[in-house]
């Protein structure tokens, strides 16, 4: 089987509709087919734009008939735990504001409707059948990253299509718990903690001390080179200051092409190596493109398979 592979849409119809005619898919009988390939959506088909019913319909109608697979990305995942109550008065991911900000376009969308209630509920229910991976024959598929230690224990607590069982999703919830160290590290990658000294201020000015790490740097073992923050202060790391070993996410290049979504890559989109590719490049502003990596069965993945959409600001 070929596949387009789809990085997040984000909630952005428009774009995902043009790049599924560049592709080559035609909409017949209100589903987009292609006579010979099949779409893989990384995940993240939602929050952030301002159509993510049409995303869900388009994905859905497409997964329904044949036409696609679609993996979980931390957007469906935290909707899920947004939407599921607790048991003790409040919900698994906690209605902040914070929280609400980043869910607020799907949040008003569903609220537009007549029946935007049953048809809230119907969708978290259809967000739970996602698989949180796909391992195929010769592809592998994760939103954020593959870390094999955190797959294996996966494969052995969820449901058989590797989706989320109810006791899983609640677990996954608690920090501390395996199951949410798990979902951290394959839904929005791995982070170390920085040394004491070493902290920086984010965009918004929140002192953070640990840091999300660009895993796919393979060989790469300092803060300075795997740290994922702005240049100004990866700059102030000091040289010989390095990721604690029990971080780093190794993936040999000899292993089967893995593609991963979420980490908003900017620039002109290329692979990361012979057999990683990130799919992303939704970055906020001008510039922001939806990508999908057109897989035939090489294992030598190269970045001429990479077509793309601009998406607008």
């Amino acid at each position: 089987m070929a596949f387009d592979i789809i990085g997040d849409v984000h909630g952005k119809a428009g774009e995902l509709k043009k790049l599924l005619k560049k592709l080559g898919y035609e909409k017949i009988n209100g589903v987009y087919h292609h006579d010979e390939r099949q779409v893989i959506f990384i995940g993240d088909l939602i929050d952030r734009g301002k159509d993510n019913i049409e995303v869900i319909k388009i994905a859905r109608s497409m997964s329904e008939g044949g036409a696609a697979k679609i993996i979980m990305g931390n957007h469906e995942y935290n909707a899920i735990c947004y939407h599921t109550p607790d048991g003790n008065g409040s919900y698994l991911r906690e209605h902040t504001e914070k929280n609400y900000k980043q869910h607020e376009e799907f949040l008003n969308e569903f609220a537009s409707l007549e029946d935007g209630g049953n048809t809230l509920d119907d969708t978290i229910n259809w967000f739970k059948t996602l698989p949180l991976f796909l391992d195929l024959k010769n592809l592998r598929l994760i939103h954020a990253c593959w870390d094999h230690k955190s797959v294996h224990f996966l494969k052995e607590n969820l449901n058989l299509d590797n989706t989320l069982t109810e006791e899983f999703l609640f677990k996954s919830t608690i920090k501390g718990n395996l199951e949410y160290s798990a979902v951290e590290i394959l839904l929005k990658g791995p982070e170390a903690t920085l040394p004491e000294g070493t902290g920086f201020k984010d965009g918004g000015g929140v002192l953070r001390s640990e840091t999300r790490l660009q895993w796919w740097l393979q060989g790469k073992k300092s803060f300075k080179s795997l740290a994922n923050v702005p240049i100004e202060i990866i700059n102030n790391f000091p040289e010989d200051l390095m990721v604690p070993k029990e971080c780093l996410i190794e993936y040999e290049n000899t292993e089967i092409p893995l593609f991963f979504g979420h980490y908003w890559m900017k620039g002109n989109p290329e692979i990361q190596s012979n057999n990683l590719c990130c799919i992303d490049y939704s970055q906020k502003g001008a510039g922001g493109k939806l990508c999908a990596y057109r897989w035939s069965g090489e294992q030598d993945l190269t970045s001429n398979n990479i077509v793309y959409v601009d998406t607008s600001i």
